[in-house]
């Protein structure tokens, strides 16, 4: 009964306008302060998640590159591997524009 007691009484003390204004918003602005920080937490741990697995993959790739570089054996470059020579009819460079045959 002592409970009860306290609410009628807090109840039947007289709040002014301002007072009721505060208390409303009060009611406004706290939870949407909890939810905002409860969304901004969500939002740093998904960036922590996103950061983790681009870190991963990052690791992997190097990983596969070093076994790469390290298996294969040393090779040209490749435009020295395609040169072609053409040994049908001699060319000329005239010195301005493009080489020209003979």
């Amino acid at each position: 009964m002592a409970a009860m007691d306290v609410l009628a009484a807090w109840r039947g003390a007289k709040l002014g306008l301002r007072a009721h204004l505060v208390i409303f918003g009060l009611a406004i602005v706290i939870p949407a302060l909890l939810y905002t920080a409860f969304v901004l937490s969500r939002y740093a741990q998904s960036v922590h998640a996103s950061n983790a697995r681009l870190l991963e993959t990052a690791r992997a790739l190097s990983a596969d590159v070093d076994r790469e570089i390290t298996a294969s054996p040393p090779r040209a470059p490749s435009s020295t591997r395609t040169m072609w020579i053409s040994t049908s009819r001699p060319r000329r460079h005239s010195g301005r524009g493009p080489v020209t045959s003979l």
